[in-house]
């Protein structure tokens, strides 16, 4: 069987194949660490407690203090935005920050983060569930 390393050519070319081959490699593999860390650094973390409501029954709206909190490596202006695009809190000039906030949950609900020039940073969520099934009435309407 013939290799590539078993060809006609001289040890030294051989060698100095292997050690490019070798530098190539290191170089990539640089290259793709520092990719992954510059978008490391650039996130923003958002994250929202309870990440769970859960009401007596199906269909009941969910009361709960929200906690939100968000850390970044850069000094940003941004707002956190609930139900309806309603603005909930802003903060300007700031690196983190953190509020409790009351909520009344219909359903499921989605919380983001937008900065000032409108571009959505990172989203959480709060689930909504619930202990019993809505019933449906079984009864009928008689005279008697």
């Amino acid at each position: 069987m013939i290799t590539v390393t078993n060809c006609i050519l001289p040890a030294t070319v051989r060698k100095k194949c292997h050690v490019i081959l070798v530098w190539l490699s290191i170089a990539c593999f640089s290259c793709i660490v520092a990719a992954a860390h510059a978008d490391e650094i650039r996130e923003t973390v958002f994250d929202v407690s309870p990440q769970r409501c859960v009401t007596l029954r199906q269909g009941q709206p969910c009361f709960v203090r929200v906690h939100f909190e968000w850390q970044s490596t850069e000094i940003l202006d941004l707002c956190v935005y609930g139900l309806t695009n309603e603005k909930l809190k802003c903060w300007t000039s700031s690196s983190g920050g953190s509020t409790v906030l009351p909520q009344t949950l219909p359903g499921t609900t989605e919380y983001i983060l937008i900065n000032s020039e409108g571009v959505e940073l990172n989203r959480a969520t709060v689930a909504v569930s619930w202990v019993y099934r809505k019933k449906r009435s079984k009864r009928r309407w008689r005279l008697f």
